[in-house]
Protein backbone atom coordinates (compact mmCIF):
# COMPACT_ATOMS: atom_id res chain seq x y z
CA UNK A 1 0.00 0.00 0.00
CA UNK A 2 2.58 2.38 0.80
CA UNK A 3 4.42 1.73 -2.57
CA UNK A 4 2.06 2.28 -4.03
CA UNK A 5 0.89 5.88 -2.16
CA UNK A 6 4.67 6.53 -3.22
CA UNK A 7 4.14 5.75 -7.26
CA UNK A 8 0.92 7.62 -7.26
CA UNK A 9 2.41 10.69 -5.98
CA UNK A 10 5.65 10.22 -7.84
CA UNK A 11 3.33 9.65 -11.31
CA UNK A 12 1.54 12.72 -10.09
CA UNK A 13 4.47 14.90 -10.10
CA UNK A 14 6.04 14.06 -13.37
CA UNK A 15 2.71 14.43 -15.17
CA UNK A 16 2.03 17.76 -14.12
CA UNK A 17 5.93 19.15 -13.39
CA UNK A 18 7.05 20.99 -10.71
CA UNK A 19 6.40 24.60 -11.87
CA UNK A 20 3.54 24.78 -10.40
CA UNK A 21 1.38 25.68 -13.08
CA UNK A 22 -1.37 23.19 -14.86
CA UNK A 23 -1.33 23.37 -18.84
CA UNK A 24 -3.96 22.83 -20.87
CA UNK A 25 -4.65 23.64 -24.52
CA UNK A 26 -5.73 23.14 -27.86
CA UNK A 27 -3.58 23.37 -30.84
CA UNK A 28 -3.44 22.35 -34.43
CA UNK A 29 0.50 22.13 -35.76
CA UNK A 30 2.06 23.31 -32.51
CA UNK A 31 5.83 22.89 -32.67
CA UNK A 32 8.20 23.53 -29.67
CA UNK A 33 11.19 22.91 -27.91
CA UNK A 34 12.79 23.88 -24.43
CA UNK A 35 15.68 23.15 -22.50
CA UNK A 36 19.31 24.86 -21.89
CA UNK A 37 18.34 28.43 -22.08
CA UNK A 38 16.51 28.03 -25.01
CA UNK A 39 13.06 27.34 -26.01
CA UNK A 40 10.43 28.15 -28.66
CA UNK A 41 6.63 27.67 -29.30
CA UNK A 42 5.70 27.76 -32.93
CA UNK A 43 1.81 27.00 -33.77
CA UNK A 44 -1.05 27.37 -37.03
CA UNK A 45 -3.77 27.46 -34.02
CA UNK A 46 -3.63 27.61 -30.46
CA UNK A 47 -6.22 28.18 -27.33
CA UNK A 48 -5.03 27.79 -23.91
CA UNK A 49 -2.03 27.92 -21.40
CA UNK A 50 1.20 26.18 -22.08
CA UNK A 51 4.56 26.29 -19.82
CA UNK A 52 7.88 26.55 -21.28
CA UNK A 53 10.62 25.66 -18.72
CA UNK A 54 14.29 27.19 -19.52
CA UNK A 55 17.02 25.54 -17.19
CA UNK A 56 19.25 28.27 -17.22
CA UNK A 57 22.96 26.20 -16.77
CA UNK A 58 24.96 29.31 -16.69
CA UNK A 59 24.88 31.70 -13.72
CA UNK A 60 26.83 33.98 -15.51
CA UNK A 61 23.89 34.65 -17.85
CA UNK A 62 21.16 36.64 -16.37
CA UNK A 63 19.06 38.47 -19.68
CA UNK A 64 16.04 36.80 -21.18
CA UNK A 65 16.36 37.59 -24.96
CA UNK A 66 12.49 37.35 -26.18
CA UNK A 67 10.71 37.69 -29.70
CA UNK A 68 7.36 37.51 -30.91
CA UNK A 69 4.69 37.37 -33.87
CA UNK A 70 0.72 36.98 -33.71
CA UNK A 71 -1.50 36.67 -36.88
CA UNK A 72 -4.85 36.54 -35.27
CA UNK A 73 -5.73 36.70 -31.10
CA UNK A 74 -4.33 37.89 -28.51
CA UNK A 75 -1.62 36.21 -26.53
CA UNK A 76 -0.41 37.17 -22.57
CA UNK A 77 3.02 35.73 -21.81
CA UNK A 78 4.25 35.48 -18.16
CA UNK A 79 7.76 34.74 -16.60
CA UNK A 80 8.70 33.28 -13.35
CA UNK A 81 11.74 33.25 -11.77
CA UNK A 82 11.73 33.39 -8.28
CA UNK A 83 7.80 31.91 -7.57
CA UNK A 84 6.36 34.92 -8.57
CA UNK A 85 4.62 35.18 -11.60
CA UNK A 86 4.72 38.38 -13.58
CA UNK A 87 3.77 40.39 -16.91
CA UNK A 88 6.21 40.07 -19.69
CA UNK A 89 4.34 41.35 -22.60
CA UNK A 90 0.62 41.52 -24.27
CA UNK A 91 0.93 40.44 -28.21
CA UNK A 92 -2.29 41.67 -30.26
CA UNK A 93 -2.69 39.94 -34.35
CA UNK A 94 -0.51 41.66 -36.58
CA UNK A 95 1.69 43.18 -34.08
CA UNK A 96 5.29 41.94 -33.32
CA UNK A 97 7.97 41.53 -30.08
CA UNK A 98 11.61 41.87 -29.71
CA UNK A 99 12.87 43.04 -26.14
CA UNK A 100 14.58 41.52 -23.19
CA UNK A 101 14.56 41.48 -19.05
CA UNK A 102 17.90 41.46 -17.29
CA UNK A 103 18.56 39.91 -13.75
CA UNK A 104 17.02 36.22 -14.38
CA UNK A 105 19.78 34.66 -12.49
CA UNK A 106 18.24 31.85 -11.49
CA UNK A 107 18.86 28.00 -12.45
CA UNK A 108 14.68 27.62 -13.51
CA UNK A 109 13.06 30.36 -15.52
CA UNK A 110 9.18 29.85 -16.42
CA UNK A 111 7.44 31.11 -19.53
CA UNK A 112 3.73 30.92 -19.32
CA UNK A 113 1.90 31.20 -22.49
CA UNK A 114 -2.01 32.54 -22.10
CA UNK A 115 -4.45 32.78 -25.15
CA UNK A 116 -7.30 35.02 -25.01
CA UNK A 117 -9.23 32.54 -27.09
CA UNK A 118 -7.95 30.94 -30.35
CA UNK A 119 -5.28 32.62 -32.06
CA UNK A 120 -3.81 31.59 -35.11
CA UNK A 121 -0.13 31.81 -36.83
CA UNK A 122 2.08 32.05 -33.83
CA UNK A 123 5.86 32.51 -33.40
CA UNK A 124 7.37 32.91 -29.67
CA UNK A 125 11.31 32.84 -29.03
CA UNK A 126 12.86 33.22 -25.61
CA UNK A 127 16.52 32.66 -24.81
CA UNK A 128 18.64 33.36 -21.80
CA UNK A 129 22.12 35.09 -22.68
Amino acid sequence: MKRAIIALTAAALILTGCSGYNEHYSATVLISSEGNNKAYQRFDKFNGTRVLDLNNSDKDKDTLYYTATLEEGSVTVYVDYDGEKRDLFTIEGGEEVDDSISGIDFHHVYVIIESDGTCEDGDFEFEIA
